[in-house]
């Protein structure tokens, strides 16, 4: 591929399908919606130079409404850029701008943020009048699909070609052992997704099939997207998280026999794994986990977990501090933690 590449991607609820990451300036980006009943409307922004943050850490921001933004309902807070084009569709048909354009040219070389605002339980018949009219004020109540991952950064870059599938790659699926971690420094809690934190600390996390892509000089890809994992949130033992060994080794008292704390809250959510394997060994690793859970005292939250970060000789480069993160957003009961 090249300038002028005509790039197709495919919308379902909370994925985009094969965008991808890395793209040259000139192609044109064309939406399709594969979801059964969710109008997906795409905002596009131009993110200002200085912002860094990564698709993980923009769905993690709260929503902010506007029903006078241009944008439609309104963006989370704290988004730093240029609306440059928004692409609307139905169920099962193609995206197109606000001018009727079916397909978006990226011409300018940038950062682009590439989001759906609209609330995850939005009627399609209300969205619809939604965009015909510009009256979004119905469309104000998340949870919002940006923040269960309809969220991705792509890098517009002159002169190169698309990150996309190569012709000349291998595929296959093959079975992964992986569930995830996260910790929320702030207010002490720990998600563990896809196991209990005994489970996990045991190595005894489950097992996913996995979508492999073996590239020509030796990487490989890995990808996992797996609904209906099992969620639980702990207090955490040392005041704040840290690797996954410390904190093991602090809930079960450096006994493995030792039951540790029960989850305050338990739900189910989903995991989505990227994995960027070098021919050296090394790798990149982007993960996510969003969902809900829920105390015996009726209290829900709404979860998201998320990291970004690269491994080296099988251990993780850098401060836990700043490579992965947890958002709980309380949605109901009487009590902000279960701890209480």
């Amino acid at each position: 591929g090249g300038p002028g590449e005509h790039l197709e991607f495919t919308v379902t609820s909370h994925d985009f399908g094969t965008l991808p990451t890395r793209i040259a300036a000139g192609s044109t980006l064309q939406m399709r919606n594969g979801s059964a009943d969710d109008f997906h409307r795409l905002l596009v922004f131009r993110l200002a130079d200085a912002d860094t943050r990564s698709a993980e850490e923009l769905a993690a921001l709260p929503f902010e409404p506007d029903e006078t933004a241009e944008s439609g309902n309104g963006l989370p807070a704290g988004l730093d850029g240029t609306l440059v084009a928004t692409m609307s569709a139905p169920p099962g048909t193609p995206g197109r701008q606000s001018t009727g354009e079916v397909g978006l040219v990226m011409e300018e070389p940038g950062r682009f943020a590439i989001l759906d605002t609209l609330p995850v339980d939005a009627e399609i018949v209300a969205a619809i009048e939604a965009e015909n009219t510009g009256d979004y004020s119905a469309l104000q109540e998340g949870p919002f699909h940006y923040q269960q991952g309809e969220v991705a950064i792509i890098e517009v870059v002159a002169g190169e070609t698309a990150s996309g599938p190569r012709a000349d790659d291998s595929h296959e699926e093959r079975p992964h052992t992986e569930a995830l971690f996260y910790g929320d420094f702030a207010d002490e809690v720990l998600l563990f997704a896809g196991a209990t934190a005994e489970e996990f600390c045991t190595d005894d996390q489950p097992t996913h099939t996995a979508r492999v892509v073996a590239h020509p000089d030796g990487s490989e890809t890995v990808e996992v997207d797996a609904d209906d994992q099992p969620f639980h949130l702990y207090a955490s033992p040392l005041g704040g998280p840290g690797l996954i060994d410390a904190t093991c080794e602090a809930m079960f008292d450096d006994d493995p026999d030792t039951v540790p704390l029960a989850p305050y809250a338990t739900g189910e959510g989903r995991l989505r794994i990227r994995i960027e394997q070098a021919p050296d060994g090394s790798a990149h690793v982007v993960n996510t986990a969003v969902g809900s859970a829920a105390s015996t005292a009726g209290t829900t939250w709404q979860v998201r977990g998320w990291a970004d970060l690269d491994v080296v000789d099988g251990m993780p480069l850098g401060d836990p501090a700043e490579f992965q993160g947890l958002a709980i957003q309380r949605t109901g009961g009487g009590v902000t933690r279960s701890t209480d």
